[in-house]
């Protein structure tokens, strides 16, 4: 079963979900039938007895509804005695975009030069965007992020980081995304899979 919730889950935040519902209603229903009819207690025992595989069988399918509907979409036909359906299957059509994704040879050269020419400071501060929920204006970057190593003697922390994020742009690892906004790019990415980080 899927990590996600199901509608049949119990939680304070999404309360009973919508089979619980109608069984509770279907039970109630059921409960005034029976005090308006006045049915007997053998009466009762047999109508519940009838409904116990049905009912049963409606909470399990409840708990396996998005496995049970991807199943159904993928039939594309039944026979049954002397009737045969069929569906008619229609496959969505395809996007084509043209960003292409590269893990190329060429691109595997080009981060092999970046593991000799980014200290590892600068690696730790891709890290670190690729670690934020949104985009990060320069100004929070160089408040924020801490260097993981010290910086050389005569340099000021500031121009140290100034010049981290200014490497990470130029090589495209980072992205503008928005008015004065960075993120991670989908090459930063890349790259910090390349060197197992990512």
């Amino acid at each position: 079963m899927s990590p996600e919730a199901s509608s049949a889950d119990v939680s304070p935040e999404k309360g009973l979900g919508l089979p619980a519902h109608l069984f509770l209603l279907g039970f109630i229903m059921f409960l005034i039938y029976a005090w308006r009819t006045h049915l007997s207690p053998e009466q009762l025992v047999d109508f519940i007895k009838a409904l116990g595989w049905p009912v049963t069988t409606l909470i399990v399918a409840s708990f396996f509804k998005k496995e049970i509907t991807g199943l159904l979409n993928r039939i594309t036909g039944a026979k049954i005695g002397g009737v045969e359906l069929q569906t008619s299957q229609t496959t969505p059509p395809v996007e084509i975009t043209t960003v292409v994704e590269r893990d190329s040879p060429e691109e595997n050269v080009e981060f092999e030069r970046y593991n000799t020419e980014l200290v590892t400071n600068t690696k730790a501060a891709l890290f670190w965007f690729s670690n934020q929920k949104q985009p990060v204006t320069l100004p929070a970057f160089l408040q924020i992020h801490g260097l993981s190593n010290p910086v050389p003697p005569g340099t000021k922390l500031s121009e140290e980081k100034l010049a981290i994020f200014n490497a990470l742009q130029l090589r495209e690892l980072i992205e503008s995304h928005g008015t004065n906004q960075f993120k991670i790019s989908r090459k930063g990415e890349r790259y910090l899979r390349f060197i197992g980080v990512g």
